[in-house]
């Protein structure tokens, strides 16, 4: 590995990458997977109450953008 990216010991750089505490892969990547998995509960909830509730109410794009924009901000 060093003749190509000059990294003397593959490990530490490994560790640097993927499990950094700071700014690691993992932990974009994580988080990314979360902010989907909020979003589509939100999105699920949202649909269900507002079928129950009002069933001829059609749901517009904001809903979905702001239940993503909500996800992100709490994750």
């Amino acid at each position: 590995m060093k003749d190509k990216e000059g990294i003397e010991n593959p490990t530490e750089w490994y560790n640097g990458f993927w499990t950094d505490k700071k700014n690691g892969f993992s932990l974009w990547f994580i988080g990314g997977w979360l902010i989907g998995i909020t979003s589509l509960i939100f999105i699920g909830l949202g649909i269900t109450i507002t079928k129950i509730l009002f069933p001829e109410l059609v749901l517009s794009k904001y809903f979905f953008i702001s239940s993503g924009i909500i996800s992100y901000l709490i994750c």
